[in-house]
């Protein structure tokens, strides 16, 4: 009988989902696009960034300009991680993986790897990267710049991964893609 309520939960959407709820918005002002997914209580959005915005964040804190000149050759997306279950998960940035359209997988950046590179060009700030270990407890966020090594314009999926209870999850965010400013608005 337990297992006729369980699957009979299952099928009524009551416990936790395993199937991803993906919301895309377009941003009728920009034409710039904000990928939202839920999936078993994991909450990813990921918004595509001008280059003029990046490059505002860094220089409107009086930093270098070598430091946005790292970034070249990145695709910088804002990122929002939400814990919308009922126990603490944890995200480690270096588990994620980018596919590009030819198939081939590529580990992001971390946020130490950027700070680390940072402060060897003088710079101390760090504060805009996702953060790359965290545990979120119930109803915590993080957020922060994503840089994918992407060119302008290219698709790709990617490959998040986090732990809750023990286990080890994945889910993947597909069809991203690094904006085109020269189509938009």
């Amino acid at each position: 009988m337990r297992n006729l309520l369980f699957a009979l939960g299952m099928v009524l959407g009551m416990g936790h989902a395993h199937a991803s709820e993906l919301v895309v918005t377009n941003n009728p002002t920009t034409g710039l696009i904000a990928w939202k997914q839920s999936d078993r209580g994991i909450s990813l959005e990921i918004i595509q960034l001008s280059p003029e915005a990046a490059q505002a964040t860094y220089s409107s804190r009086d930093l270098s300009p070598v430091i946005y000149e790292s970034m070249r050759g990145y695709c910088v997306f804002g990122s929002v991680v939400r814990n919308e279950t009922d126990a603490a998960l944890t995200y480690r940035v270096v588990d994620w993986r980018v596919v590009g359209a030819d198939g081939k997988k590529q580990r992001l950046r971390t946020k130490s790897q950027w700070v680390a590179d940072w402060k060897t060009k003088g710079a101390k700030f760090g504060w805009s990267i996702l953060p790359d270990d965290i545990t979120l407890e119930v109803g915590d966020w993080s957020l922060g710049y994503t840089p994918v090594k992407i060119a302008p314009g290219e698709q790709f999926d990617l490959i998040y991964a986090w732990r809750q209870h023990g286990k080890s999850y994945t889910g993947t965010l597909q069809n991203l893609a690094c904006p085109d400013m020269s189509g938009l608005r």
